[in-house]
C-alpha cells in the first residue's frame, strides 16, 4: 500500500443514540449515510454500550460495508500526582478481544472507569476532543500529556494510535499540527478519526438539546462542553482530508480498519447445556422425557395418532441439533411443577406436541389442530420462541433458581429492553435545556395525556394543541417543536432489564454482551430480544402473569376453607360457566373483562374453547383492522353463507367460518394456496405485516398472485389472477398485531379457568383478584362485583384482618355458614411492604387492646399510623376522630414501638363523629375501596337527581335518556378510527359509552380530566351489557386523583 497514492479516507467512527445522550442516530442510519459517501467500513465507538453492535453488523452486512466494533471507555490514571479519568478510543480485531472489550464495558458500568493496564491486546486510539489526550493538550499541560502517551504506549505497545480530530473549531488546525508532531516524537502512528455524533448537519441542534439537558445547562448559555457548529457528521473524505492533510495517517487508519473487521454473527444456534442423568446425550434424555410424556398425556386411542406427530417433531428438533433447547425449558417447567409454582407456555409453542407432553404447555395441539410450523420446522434458523407464563408472585423465585443454575458461570442474564423516546419523556428532557420551568413541562406531560403520549417525539406536531394549550405563543414552543422533530424514530433512551427474556448460554455471556446490573439487581445483556436472537442465543421468556397469581391464590384458599384440591388443567366443562359467559357477565374473568369484550360475548354466545379462542383472537387489531368480526359473527350465527374460495383454503378456514383470525392461517394460505416453503411462507408474512408503503405492498401482492397462479397451473384447481388477488386482498388486510392460534387457546383455557372459580368458588377467586389485581379494573369495582355475587367484603380490622385480602366463614342468615372476605392489611395505601407482616406477626403474641397498645408494639413511620387510623384498622375499639386524636398524643410523647412504661392519659374531648360522605371519602383515598358497601355515585344521587339524571340501572334499549356514571376506564384504541369507549359504573350496574371522534375533539380537554361523567344520547342494550352512545357530555367532577384508577 502506497501512503502516497492511497489518500482516501475508507472510514468513519460514530457515535450512536446508543451513547445514552452522547448520539443522535442509529447504527443503521450510520451506515446508510456512510454509504452515501462512500466509506468501506464503518466503526461504532459508544460510550460504554454495545447496544448498537448487532445493528450496525446487519446493516453493513445489507449495505456491503465492514463493520469496527469499539468503545469510548473511560480510564483511570495517576499523572504526577494526580489522578486524571479521561476517555479513550478502543477497538477489537477479532472474537476474542470483542469478549475482552465486553468485561472492561462490564467493568465500567460497575466502577465507572477501567485501568490503562487492561487494554493490553486491544486497539488503543487515544480519544477526540473530550479525550484525555485532548483536554491535557488543551489545557497546556503538555507534561501530563506527553506521561499519558508514554504510559499507554508501555502498556500497549504496537497497538496504541494517536487520533487525530478537526471539529471546524478555532484552533483546531494548531491542535492537529501539534497531535502530528506529538506522535513523531514518540514515534506513534496517526490515525485521522474525527468524531461523529449525527448522521447529518442537522441533527446538531438536536445533539447539542441533548448535550444542555445531560451538563443541566440550557440552550441560551454558553458552556465549554457544548458543540459550537454541525461539524460532527458524516461529510464526503475529500472534506476530511481538507482538515486534515495527512495522507500516512490516511493509510494508516485505512489499514487499522482492514485489520478490525470481523464476523459477529454465527452460522448456527447455539443452545446452552441443559442436566443430564450419567451416561445421557441430549438426544436420548429428551426422547425418554417425551415419550414418558406421551403415555401420561394421551388415551390409547390417540396414541398412534400423537406418536407420528411427536415422531415428526423430533426429527425436526435433530436437525436443528436443539434437544439442549427443549430440555432447559423442560427444566424451567420442572422447577415450577414441583415447587406448586403455576406456569404455562404459551405462544407458538402451544403448537407442538412435544412442548405438550415436556408439560412446557398444557393445550393439547392435537385436539386443537395447532400448526407445529408456526412455532418450529426445517427450514427455521431463528431460535424458536419459548414464553412461559409464570404466577407473577412467584416470579422472583423461579428467577432466583435460574440465576443459581447457571449464573455462577456467568452464563445467565436477561435481555435488555430498549426504552425509546415517546413524547412525554422526550419533553421532558428537553424541557431542561429549553429552560421550561419544572412544572410547565409535567403540565404539557400531563396534558398529552392518552390522545398523544403514544407519539414518536417526530410526530410532536401532531399534538400541536396541546402544545398551543400549555405554551401559547412561548418562543420556546416553536424551538422544543423544532427539536422534536428531528428525532429518529426509535431513537434509545436507555436500555433496562426485559420483562421476562432470560438468556441461557453455553459460554460466558461476555462472549456475546456486556453485563450491566440494575438498579433493581438484575443482571442485563446490552441487546434486545432481536438481536439475542440474531446472536444464536437461547432465550427463555419467564413471564409474570397476575391472574396466574389469582388463580393459584384462589386455588389455595378453596383447599384451607373447603378442603377441596383442584386441578386447574382438569376443571369440568359446565354448562353454567358459559352460560355466564355468553351473558356477557365478565368482570374479572382472564381477557374477556373489558367491555368490548363482555359485548363480543353476548353476540359471540361461546360454548367450548375453541369458539372462546376465536373471540379471544378475534379482538385484537389484525381481525378488527381486515373487518372479521362481524362477518364472522354472521357467519357464525347463520345470517351469511361462508364462501368456498379454493379447495387449497377451505380446510384452512372452515373452522373459522371463512375468516382470517390467526397468523398460521396466514401461514398455511402462503404454503398450500401460494406455493411457498415454510421458510418463505414465514419470512413473507413478516413482510406482509410490516409494510410501510404502497409500493412494497404492490410487490408483495405481485409476488403473491405469481406463485400462487404458478402453483396451480394444469391442476384440477387453477387459480386466476382475480382470485390470488382477492385472497391476498384477505391476508394482506390482517396486518395489525394479531394472535397466534396456539396463543389464543392457551389464554382461552386461562379465561375459562378464571370464569369457572369466578361461577363456583366466588370468594375465593375474588380474594385472588383483590390481592393480585391482575385485570383492568379498581379495587372499588370488584368489591362492587363481591356484592353483586352475594360476598360480604368484611371491613379492615387490626385483630383480625392479615396480611393479605383471605376469606372467612361466618354465620349468615338462619345460622347457614357463609364466606365473606376479609380486608387485608396490604390494602391500606401508605403502608411500607413489609409493614402488615410485622404487625400479624406481633399479634401472635396477644391481640391489641387499644390504639395505645398497638402503638407501644409497633414501630411504623408516623404516616403509616395515620393510614391505618383514617382507613378504619381501629373502627372496632374506637372511632376514627377519636383515634387520629389520640394517635397526635402518643406521637407528641414518644415513639411507636417503644414498649414504653409510663404513656399520657388521653383525655379525648367530645368529637363530632364522621359523616358517611367523610367516611367513604377516606376508605377509598387510604384504601380504594369502601367495605361499606356504599359507592362514590351515592354521595352525588341528590344532585344527579335535580339534573334529571337517570341511573344506569334502569336503562332500556332503544331509549334516549340522560345518564352518569364513576368513569372506570378510558379506551380510545387506534383500530377504533378515532372513537373512544368509556365505561361507568353506579354501583354493581355498568355501561359503556361510545364517543366519535367529532364528539371527542369537542370534549378532548373534558374527557381527559373527568371522574362523574354525565351523558346523553341512545341506549344499545344487550345481555348484561349496556351502552349509551353519547351525543352530549358534562363533568360534574373533575377529581382523577380521589380514586387511583387503574389503565
Amino acid at each position: 500500500m502506497d501512503p502516497e497514492r492511497d489518500s482516501r479516507l475508507n472510514v468513519v467512527f460514530c457515535h450512536s443514540f446508543f451513547s445514552l445522550g452522547a448520539g443522535t442516530s442509529s447504527p443503521r442510519r450510520l451506515v446508510e449515510t456512510a454509504k452515501k459517501f462512500g466509506y468501506t467500513h464503518i466503526a461504532l465507538i459508544d460510550e460504554a454500550c454495545m447496544g448498537g453492535a448487532v445493528e450496525l453488523v446487519e446493516a453493513c452486512q445489507e449495505h456491503g460495508l465492514h463493520p469496527i466494533l469499539g468503545q469510548t471507555l473511560q480510564a483511570q490514571v495517576e499523572l504526577l500526582g494526580q489522578s486524571f479519568t479521561g476517555a479513550v478510543v478502543v477497538l477489537c480485531q477479532d472474537r476474542a478481544r470483542y469478549a475482552q472489550l465486553n468485561d472492561l464495558i462490564t467493568l465500567q458500568n460497575e466502577q465507572g472507569h477501567v485501568q490503562p493496564g487492561q487494554l493490553q491486546g486491544l486497539q488503543v486510539l487515544t480519544g477526540g476532543r473530550r479525550g484525555l489526550l485532548g483536554e491535557l493538550v488543551l489545557q497546556g499541560d503538555f507534561r501530563r500529556a506527553r506521561l499519558w502517551i508514554q504510559h499507554l504506549k508501555g502498556i500497549v505497545n504496537g497497538h496504541l494510535y494517536l487520533q487525530l480530530w478537526h471539529d471546524l473549531c478555532h484552533g483546531d488546525d494548531r491542535m492537529a499540527q501539534r497531535l502530528v508532531q506529538f506522535a513523531r516524537e514518540e514515534d506513534l502512528p496517526c490515525v485521522a478519526a474525527p468524531e461523529i455524533r449525527y448522521a447529518s448537519e442537522d441533527q446538531w441542534p438536536l445533539y447539542d438539546a441533548l448535550v444542555c439537558a445531560r451538563l443541566g445547562t440550557q440552550i441560551d448559555q454558553p458552556h465549554e462542553l457544548r458543540p459550537v457548529n454541525g461539524a460532527q457528521c458524516i461529510q464526503p473524505w475529500e472534506h476530511v482530508l481538507q482538515r486534515l492533510p495527512y495522507p500516512e495517517a490516511i493509510w494508516t487508519t485505512n489499514l487499522l480498519a482492514q485489520n478490525c473487521s470481523f464476523d459477529l454473527l454465527p452460522d448456527r444456534l447455539m443452545p446452552a447445556d441443559a442436566s443430564l442423568p450419567p451416561n445421557f446425550s441430549p438426544h436420548l434424555y429428551l426422547m425418554m422425557r417425551a415419550y414418558q410424556g406421551l403415555e401420561e398425556r394421551y388415551p390409547p386411542h390417540l396414541l398412534t395418532q400423537a406418536d407420528q406427530r411427536l415422531t415428526y417433531e423430533l426429527g425436526i428438533v435433530r436437525q436443528h441439533g436443539l434437544e439442549n433447547f427443549f430440555l432447559l425449558a423442560t427444566e424451567v417447567s420442572d422447577y415450577c411443577r414441583e415447587n406448586g409454582i403455576l406456569a404455562a407456555g404459551r405462544g407458538s409453542a402451544a403448537g407442538s406436541v412435544l412442548c405438550f407432553v415436556l408439560g412446557i404447555t398444557q393445550v393439547d395441539p392435537l385436539k386443537h389442530n395447532l400448526l407445529f410450523e408456526r412455532f418450529l420446522h426445517g427450514e427455521k434458523k431463528a431460535m424458536p420462541d419459548v414464553d412461559i407464563d409464570i404466577s407473577s408472585s412467584r416470579r422472583r423465585e423461579v428467577l432466583a433458581w435460574v440465576e443459581k443454575r447457571f449464573g455462577e458461570a456467568g452464563k445467565e442474564a436477561m435481555v435488555a429492553n430498549r426504552i425509546t423516546y415517546r413524547l412525554p419523556s422526550a419533553v421532558q428532557d428537553l424541557a431542561r435545556a429549553l429552560g421550561l420551568p419544572q412544572q410547565q413541562a409535567a403540565d404539557l406531560t400531563k396534558r398529552l395525556g392518552r390522545d398523544f403520549r403514544h407519539l414518536r417525539p417526530g410526530d410532536a406536531r401532531q399534538a400541536a394543541v396541546v402544545f398551543d394549550e400549555v405554551l401559547g405563543n412561548a418562543p420556546a414552543k416553536t424551538v422544543l417543536l423544532d427539536i422534536l422533530s428531528r428525532m429518529e424514530r426509535g431513537f434509545v433512551r436507555h436500555l433496562a432489564p426485559h420483562s421476562g427474556g432470560v438468556v441461557l448460554s453455553r459460554e460466558p455471556l461476555s462472549h456475546y454482551s456486556p453485563l450491566r446490573t440494575s438498579s433493581g439487581g438484575i443482571r442485563t445483556m446490552e441487546f434486545d430480544k432481536n438481536d439475542i436472537e440474531t446472536l444464536g442465543l437461547i432465550k427463555l421468556d419467564l413471564l409474570g402473569l397476575r391472574m396466574l397469581s389469582a388463580i393459584e391464590n384462589a386455588l389455595a384458599e378453596i383447599e384451607r376453607v373447603e378442603g377441596k384440591r383442584l386441578a386447574p388443567g382438569n376443571l369440568p366443562d359446565h354448562p353454567k360457566v358459559w352460560w355466564r359467559i355468553s351473558r356477557g357477565d365478565n368482570i374479572g374473568a382472564f381477557q374477556i373483562e373489558s367491555p368490548g369484550q363482555m359485548q363480543l360475548s353476548v353476540r359471540n354466545q361461546p360454548k367450548n374453547l375453541t369458539e372462546l379462542a376465536h373471540q379471544v383472537a378475534l379482538f385484537r387489531p389484525g381481525p378488527i383492522q381486515s373487518n372479521t368480526v362481524h362477518p364472522y359473527l354472521r357467519r357464525k350465527a347463520g345470517k351469511e353463507k361462508v364462501p368456498h374460495l379454493h379447495p387449497s383454503i377451505t380446510p384452512i378456514l372452515q373452522g373459522t367460518y371463512g375468516t382470517v383470525l390467526y397468523q398460521e392461517q396466514v401461514l398455511r394460505i402462503c404454503v398450500h394456496f401460494a406455493g411457498l416453503g415454510w421458510l418463505q411462507a414465514d419470512r413473507y408474512r413478516k413482510k406482509l405485516s410490516a409494510w410501510e408503503d404502497e409500493t412494497e405492498l404492490a410487490t408483495l401482492k405481485r409476488q403473491f398472485i405469481q406463485h400462487a397462479c404458478a402453483t396451480h397451473e394444469g391442476s384440477d384447481h387453477p387459480v386466476t389472477p382475480e382470485l390470488a388477488e382477492q385472497v391476498f386482498s384477505m391476508i394482506a388486510a390482517f396486518r395489525g398485531y394479531g394472535f397466534a392460534e396456539s396463543h389464543a387457546v392457551a389464554f382461552a383455557q386461562h379465561a375459562y379457568v378464571s370464569a369457572y372459580l369466578k361461577e363456583f368458588f366466588p370468594a375465593a377467586y375474588f380474594v385472588g383478584i383483590l390481592n393480585h389485581e391482575p385485570g383492568m379494573y379498581s379495587r372499588q369495582t370488584i368489591t362492587q362485583e363481591c356484592l353483586k355475587r352475594g360476598v360480604e367484603v368484611l371491613p379492615l380490622d387490626i385483630n383480625q384482618s392479615q396480611v393479605l385480602f383471605r376469606v372467612e366463614v361466618k354465620k349468615g342468615m338462619w345460622g347457614k355458614l357463609v364466606q365473606g372476605i376479609r380486608f387485608g392489611l396490604s390494602g391500606v395505601k401508605g403502608l411500607k411492604e413489609d409493614s402488615p407482616s410485622r404487625i400479624v406477626l406481633e399479634r401472635t403474641r396477644g391481640l391489641f387492646s387499644s390504639l395505645q397498645d398497638f402503638y407501644t408494639r409497633v414501630s411504623l413511620q408516623s404516616s403509616e399510623y395515620e393510614a391505618l387510623v383514617l382507613g378504619g384498622a381501629f373502627d372496632l375499639l374506637l372511632s376514627r376522630r377519636d383515634a387520629l386524636y389520640q394517635l397526635g398524643t402518643l406521637q407528641r410523647a414518644t415513639r411507636g414501638g417503644g414498649g414504653a412504661l409510663f404513656l399520657p392519659e388521653v383525655a379525648t374531648p367530645a368529637l363530632a363523629p364522621l359523616t358517611d360522605r367523610e367516611t367513604h371519602l377516606l376508605d377509598l383515598q387510604f384504601k380504594r375501596a369502601s367495605e361499606s358497601g356504599r359507592h362514590i355515585m351515592d354521595l352525588y344521587r341528590s344532585e344527579l337527581q335535580s339534573l334529571e339524571v337517570l341511573p344506569l340501572r334502569v336503562l332500556k334499549d332503544g331509549d334516549r335518556v340522560r345518564t352518569a356514571g364513576w368513569v372506570i376506564s378510558k379506551q380510545r384504541p387506534p383500530s377504533a378510527r378515532g372513537v373512544a369507549f368509556f365505561a361507568l359504573e353506579d354501583r354493581s350496574e355498568r355501561a359503556q359509552v361510545i364517543i366519535s371522534p367529532e364528539l371527542w375533539e369537542k370534549e378532548r380537554i373534558l374527557l381527559r380530566d373527568v371522574q362523574l361523567l354525565i351523558v346523553e344520547g341512545r341506549v344499545q342494550a344487550a345481555g348484561v351489557n349496556v351502552a349509551v352512545v353519547a351525543e352530549s357530555l358534562w363533568c360534574l367532577v373533575r377529581r382523577p386523583q380521589l380514586v387511583p384508577q387503574k389503565s
